[in-house]
This record gives C-alpha cells, structure tokens and sequence, in this order.
C-alpha cells in the first residue's frame, strides 16, 4: 500500500515538474534538487535539503512527506531542515518551491527501517516556550528489543526543574532564557543501553503559563 502511494505521487510530480518546466522555459526561475536520505532508523532524524538555484527575493518552500505519517520536519517551510523518520517503508519526500513567479515540484525518496536493539525517540510537545511554560517530553521505545526502562535528563542549557509526571514522560519548566537540551536512554531486559536520543527546546523571556517548551535537569526510569 505503502508503495503504492509513493509510486503515485513520484509519477504526479514528476508531470508537475515538467509542465512547470515546460512554462518557464526561456525564462530564469527558481530550480530545486532536493537531496534526503538513502536510509533512516524510526525514530532517526536526516537533513533534507532543497539545493535551490536562481531563488528570486521573495522564494518560499514546502516539505511534504508521502505516505503522511511517514515523519515530520522541524521546519516545512525552510530550504534546508530536519525529517525525523516515524514508521517502516519507502516514503517519498517532496519540495514545493516559488520564486513569487514560477513554482517547482521535486521529490526524493528514503527507506525507513526498523531500529536494531534497543532505541529510543525522545520528542517535546512544542519547539519553543516562554519563560514558565511547561514543556512535556516524551521518550518512547523504537528498537527491536523493548526498552524497559527510560531515563530522561537536561544535559545542557538554561536553568529550570524537570519532574516525571508519567512512565516515560517528564514536564520541565524553564526558569531562564536560553536554548535546553535533553537526552534520553533506554535498557532493555538484558541491561543493554540505547544511544541517548536528544531534544532541543528555545526558551524565550516571560510568559503567562500555557504550553510549553523544556528545559532544566532530572530524569524518569520505567
């Protein structure tokens, strides 16, 4: 199924590349290559990137993944950004570019695999919060073997309290501007340990509560 779909969305990109093509042709505009990943682990993040050429004053871009739940990007609408794989299979990655002018559609394509061992994904709920706003980290098993048990710490940044609030969740409330960085191991049955999986939270100055971001030291075990 999975296939498919990438199959059918390769072939409508490539007609729309070349209508697109076919329309400027005579005439300068912006061009794309995109380049990912040959091969990804779930839970492993890849620079994408658009390799983008005559881009005009006014460019924008979109990064889209098919299938949809294939994994997300840090930034969609950045030439250059991160995709964090999210479940098994071929997925094709496709960049969406105008120059105000002319638009462009290009793809490329990158096989997600299974993760060997134990692994684990650590996410926050949000990229960026104020000053007391509470940012909810999770760390989830992805390997093959299961993670038992999960420890999630701040290894760098601005100051702040991290409490677990659920297995394999903590909720970190930053107490200074700053960038925040959190890490997150896992150990299966056999005592194995994970490579730490990371975070970065931004913090900005002053708010009200709410939704937030991460940031401060501690850690939860399952």
């Amino acid at each position: 199924m999975d296939r498919d779909w990438v199959a059918g969305i390769r072939a409508l990109t490539r007609r729309l590349s070349f209508i697109l093509v076919a329309l400027c042709a005579g005439c300068t505009s912006i061009s794309i290559q995109p380049s990912c990943p040959n091969e990804l682990t779930v839970g492993e993040s890849g620079q994408v990137a658009a390799n983008e050429t005559n881009p005009g004053a006014i460019a924008t871009y979109l990064w889209q993944v098919f299938p949809p739940d294939g994994g997300t990007f840090e930034n969609p609408t950045q030439p250059t950004t991160t995709f964090l794989a999210a479940k098994t299979g071929e997925v094709l990655i496709r960049m969406t570019a105008s120059d105000g002018l002319y638009q462009v559609v290009s793809a490329c394509v990158t096989n997600i695999v299974e993760s060997a061992g134990v692994a684990v994904s650590l996410t926050a709920d949000v990229s960026e919060a104020a000053v007391d706003e509470p940012v909810r980290l999770t760390c989830t098993s992805i390997g093959a073997s299961l993670a038992l048990g999960v420890t999630i710490v701040q290894v760098d940044g601005a100051a702040g309290t991290l409490t677990e609030v659920l297995v394999g969740t903590s909720e970190f409330l930053a107490t200074e501007p700053g960038e925040a960085t959190f890490s997150c191991t896992g150990i299966d049955i056999t005592a194995q340990l994970s490579d730490p999986a990371t975070v970065t939270v931004t913090i900005t100055g002053g708010g009200d509560g709410g939704n937030g971001n991460d940031n401060g030291s501690g850690g939860g075990r399952r």
